[in-house]
């Protein structure tokens, strides 16, 4: 079925509206590059791998993995080309001994030790722009503490600031 004129001239109105191709059809979206994870089951299950260009979350409680499956992801792509290069952001203790025993070569791993939020956005999003890094890790998003509410004191609420 065609699409009518009236839907693309407002589809043309919004990507010049945002200067940018906001708006497109589906069929032109392209299967990104996809970075292989480490594990051949977890890749298998995700389709060949953490796609590129994407916001990827490892959840799961503490001590399952979590940490272990991005450091193996970070330790295969590192080891199918010298330069891929990760920025870290750090906001419990970066743990170079458990990379290292991963097979993760810290010397291309930077480290950003943080837990303010908007300062590890502000990073995140420099080194983003940049293009000049393969991964961003977040260690950990619910550790990051936003600037407000680090100011408060212990008794003082606020409520849904990282949000």
């Amino acid at each position: 079925m065609p699409v009518s004129r009236d839907v693309l001239a407002l589809v043309k109105k919004i990507n010049t509206e945002a200067k940018s191709e906001v708006v497109v059809i589906a069929s032109d979206i392209k299967i990104s590059k996809r970075y292989p994870t480490g594990s051949l089951s977890l890749d298998v299950a995700t389709g060949g791998g953490w796609p590129a260009n994407h916001w990827v979350e490892v959840l799961g409680l503490e001590s399952h993995g979590k940490t272990t499956v991005v450091f193996q992801g970070i330790a295969e792509n590192q080891r199918q080309d010298p330069d891929f290069t990760v920025v870290w952001v750090a906001a419990e203790p970066y743990d170079y001994e458990w990379a290292t025993t991963n097979g993760v070569d810290n010397e291309r791993v930077f480290v950003i030790h943080t837990n303010k939020m908007e300062f590890a956005y502000d990073k995140v999003l420099e080194f983003a722009r940049s293009k000049a890094i393969d991964w961003i890790v977040i260690d950990s998003y619910p550790a990051l503490i936003a600037d407000e509410q680090g100011e408060k004191a212990m008794d003082e609420w606020s409520v849904g600031l990282g949000a």
